[in-house]
C-alpha cells in the first residue's frame, strides 16, 4: 500500500509541472503578469474562453479524448447561461473560479456522496450469473453551470445463488468535463478488483489550480471508491484527498 501512495505521489509531482507549462500557454492571451502567475480571470476573458472552446482546449485541461465533443457542447452551453447572469452574478462567478479552494469545495458537497441505482442484466452461460452495470458522476457547479465532472463507469459479475462476485469485468475513470481555464487535472490511477468477495474499483485524479495573483497554488487529488456486492448492488464515493 505504501509503494502505491508513493508511486502515485510521484506521478502527482510530474503531472503538476507540466500542468504549470500547460496552463501558462492556455493563458496566455489572458495573463499580461512579468511572474509566472497569473491575474484572476475577468468576465470579458472567461466569455472569450468559452466562445473559442474547441476539442483541442478540453484535452488540453483533461478531458477523456472521446468526450472532447460532448465538452464543447456543455461548453456553449456554459457560454448561454453565464451570459444570462446578472453582471453581479458575472463578477461573483469569475472571482470564485479564480479561487483555487472553489474546485475542492464544489467536489467535496456531501449531497453528491449518495449510491447510485443499479441495472443489472442477464448472462445466458451460466444462466445463474448477472452482470451489474455501474455508473457514477461527481461535478463542480457554480450558479448552475457545471464546470469540472469526473466520472467512473464499469462492470461485475455476480451469482445471488452462491453469494458471490464472480469478475471483475472492467472499471474506467476519466475527466468528462472542465471549462475552468485555470484548472489542469488528469487521471493518475485506476484498478479493479475482487477483494474479499467483493467488486473493487479505485481511481485517483490530481488537479491544480494556479497558480494566480493574490492566492496559493492549489494541487490536490479527487478519488473514486466504489464496492460492488455478490446481489449486484454497488456503492460509489467520491471525495477529495
Amino acid at each position: 500500500m505504501n509503494l502505491k501512495i508513493s508511486g502515485i505521489r510521484r506521478l502527482l509531482a510530474v503531472f503538476m509541472s507540466v500542468a504549470l507549462l500547460v496552463t501558462s500557454f492556455l493563458l496566455a492571451g489572458v495573463s499580461h503578469a512579468a511572474d509566472t502567475s497569473v491575474e484572476p480571470l475577468t468576465k470579458e476573458q472567461y466569455i472569450n474562453f468559452l466562445e473559442n472552446y474547441d476539442s483541442s482546449t478540453a484535452t488540453k485541461l483533461g478531458v477523456q479524448t472521446l468526450d472532447a465533443k460532448s465538452a464543447v457542447t456543455d461548453a456553449q452551453k456554459a457560454l448561454e447561461q453565464f451570459k444570462a447572469l446578472t453582471e453581479e452574478q458575472q463578477e461573483k462567478f469569475v472571482a470564485t473560479l479564480s479561487d483555487p479552494k472553489f474546485i475542492f469545495e464544489a467536489l467535496q458537497d456531501p449531497d453528491q456522496k449518495t449510491p447510485e441505482g443499479i441495472e443489472t442484466k442477464t448472462i445466458i452461460q451460466p444462466a445463474a450469473v448477472q452482470q451489474a452495470t455501474l455508473s457514477y458522476s461527481q461535478v463542480a457547479t457554480l450558479f448552475g453551470i457545471e464546470l469540472l465532472e469526473y466520472k467512473a463507469t464499469g462492470s461485475f459479475s455476480n451469482d445471488k445463488s452462491k453469494d458471490k462476485v464472480v469478475q471483475a469485468i472492467s472499471y474506467n475513470a476519466y475527466v468528462a468535463k472542465n471549462i475552468n481555464p485555470l484548472c489542469q487535472t488528469t487521471l493518475l490511477y485506476g484498478n479493479k478488483s475482487i477483494i474479499n468477495n467483493r467488486f473493487k474499483g479505485e481511481a485517483v485524479f490530481s488537479y491544480g489550480v494556479g497558480p494566480i495573483k493574490g492566492y496559493e497554488w492549489q494541487t490536490g487529488s479527487f478519488r473514486f471508491d466504489t464496492t460492488g456486492y455478490p446481489d449486484g448492488t454497488y456503492y460509489t464515493l467520491g471525495y477529495m484527498e
